[in-house]
């Protein structure tokens, strides 16, 4: 339970124990090598997931990329950062990704006018076809 987030206290409330008496068990040599193979366990299936789904996710970006659908566009590559903060949470390396805000300045024209050309100019690195 506590390799899955849950806190001494939980786990003691829905055991029906005091906490103490789980933290003395959660202590334990053997139940810390419990946690660490299922942690490891969890990250495995975790990365396998994202490398399964990058594929597709990529695709689509690729795709809103061609049908210069700015939102579709924004909201594909939005689903990939997440994949990429998921891998590197699940990989291990801690690395903290800075939040952003999206930011644009906009002289002329709609925003709409303006992202559509974006996904425009940048279709073709998408795809590998920049020259």
């Amino acid at each position: 339970m506590t390799a899955t987030g849950m806190s001494p206290r939980v786990i003691a409330k829905a055991l029906g124990t005091h906490y103490t008496r789980v933290r003395a068990i959660l202590a334990l040599p053997s139940v810390q090598s419990m946690m660490l193979d299922f942690r490891q366990i969890t990250k495995l299936q975790a990365l396998h997931g994202i490398q399964q789904s990058q594929h597709v996710v990529w695709d689509q970006v690729g795709r809103a990329a061609k049908g210069g659908d700015a939102g579709e566009f924004r909201d594909w590559t939005a689903g990939a950062l997440n994949l990429e903060k998921i891998a590197y949470s699940a990989s291990g390396e801690g690395r903290p990704m800075p939040v952003t805000q999206n930011l644009a300045i906009f002289h002329q024209g709609s925003a709409s006018e303006e992202a559509k050309a974006l996904v425009q100019a940048l279709a073709p690195h998408l795809n590998g076809d920049a020259r």
